[in-house]
């Protein structure tokens, strides 16, 4: 599988042919057509594998737009000579004038600090480095939505089991999408998940080599000679440096309001779990890696009415965050 990284540039060309027999649809595919090109210049549409986990996402420069009609012959000779600035120049707000995102959207938005070690395994980039290291992208350390979503996953699963033992299986499946399994084979429908991680570069910190001694899982005792390195990473010991990132957790609504509610609040209780540092992320967690602490989060919700862009604050967020200033109190 091929990875392209974050920073690579690009051109899309998409051509949209409207035949004789959809003249009467000429308005609707056309608007339909506009909105999607205004979704990936507002970095909403992802594109490839894994989108629900951070990958796909980028942003369009501009586009040029151009109408070609097919019954004038410097048209279609523009078209045969691929000159498409020979048709008339278009403006993107021409397509979709009237178009207004009907969908209902809850997101969580989090500013996290890590305060202990973190490992998600990555190869080294020569033979020269340590077995393991802390997965990075053009050098810059990361946390993958992949490591995210799986961490969610699970603890979602663990909370409905508790709250919702009837429905736990259906509400997981329903919010992440079942999983694959090669004993059923290709008859199996697969579908997306409609929870949606971003992922989330980390600053002020350091790659430090460690070495560990390999356990022998079957008798749970060290095999001899058998030592390696790995190089997690560390944030900065100083408390003054901000070191952070941000998490981003969006829910898409296509299920009734009672329902969506319910979807809502698992998201919400994972999160509380993640920010309070009781849900680890990455790996060798049962070591203490992988632990955060949130300091600011809000609670975003963006109702069928409101266009993309127009969020309004949960009123349960300052709740979360007059919780999370009496803990840092108490901890102080």
């Amino acid at each position: 599988m091929e990875v392209l990284p974050a920073g690579s540039e690009f051109k899309f060309r998409f051509q949209l042919v409207i035949r004789e027999a959809n003249r009467h649809q000429c308005q609707d595919l056309v608007a339909l057509f506009g909105s999607a090109l205004q979704g990936m210049q507002n970095e909403e549409l992802r594109f490839g594998a894994r989108t629900r986990k951070g990958m796909g996402q980028g942003s369009v420069e501009s586009w040029n737009l151009y109408y070609l009609n097919m019954t004038e012959e410097e048209h279609v000779h523009a078209w045969l000579d691929r000159k498409w600035h020979c048709g008339v120049p278009m403006q993107l707000s021409e397509l979709s004038p009237d178009q207004t995102d009907k969908r209902h959207l809850f997101r969580i938005k989090a500013d996290l600090h890590l305060k202990t070690s973190i490992l998600i395994r990555h190869q080294g980039s020569s033979h020269l480095s340590p077995d393991m290291v802390h997965l990075t992208e053009n050098g810059a350390p990361i946390v993958p939505g992949t490591a995210i979503g799986g961490a969610f996953r699970k603890r979602v699963e663990r909370i409905a089991n508790l709250v919702r033992p009837e429905t736990a299986k259906s509400d997981v499946i329903r919010l992440f999408g079942p999983l694959h399994d090669p004993k059923e084979g290709k008859g199996k429908a697969l579908t997306a998940g409609r929870v949606t991680f971003s992922q989330a570069p980390l600053v002020h910190g350091q790659h430090l080599v460690q070495g560990r001694v390999m356990i022998d899982r079957a008798f749970q005792m060290p095999i001899h000679g058998a030592l390696f390195d790995e190089a997690p990473f560390y944030p900065t010991d100083n408390e003054s440096t901000n070191y952070r990132f941000q998490v981003e957790v969006d829910l898409t609504r296509c299920v009734g309001e009672e329902q969506f509610a319910v979807d809502r609040g698992l998201v919400a209780m994972a999160f509380k779990d993640l920010a309070l540092g009781d849900l680890a992320v990455g790996g060798e967690v049962a070591v203490g890696r992988g632990v955060f602490e949130m300091r600011k989060m809000e609670l975003l919700e963006k109702p069928a009415d409101r266009d993309y862009g127009q969020w309004e604050k949960d009123p349960g967020w300052e709740t979360w965050n007059k919780r999370l200033q009496i803990r840092e109190a108490a901890d102080v």
